[in-house]
């Protein structure tokens, strides 16, 4: 079976050094990845990601947390400034 989605409560796990979720069928990332503070990797290759795209996920790591964090902070305060963003 593929992971078709990841719960949101990935965002409390505060060792999470590396994610590796490669070949499932996964469309969105929890925006709460981005509060894995202590997160090296994200390794999302063969799936079918919206969010983030993949001109995002080609940038790395540190792109996707960054655009994770400025969705995460659009949604909290009902503002998105792209300005940052490649």
């Amino acid at each position: 079976h593929k992971l078709k989605s990841l719960p949101d409560e990935l965002g409390k796990l505060d060792n999470l050094e590396l994610l590796s979720v490669a070949a499932n069928e996964i469309e969105f990332l929890p925006l709460s990845l981005c509060e894995c503070s202590n997160i090296q990797s994200i390794i999302v290759s063969q799936n079918k990601l919206e969010t983030p795209p993949p001109e995002i996920v080609a940038e790395g790591t540190e792109a996707i947390v960054q655009y994770m964090r400025t969705l995460m902070e659009a949604e909290t305060y009902k503002r998105l400034d792209l300005r940052q963003m490649g």
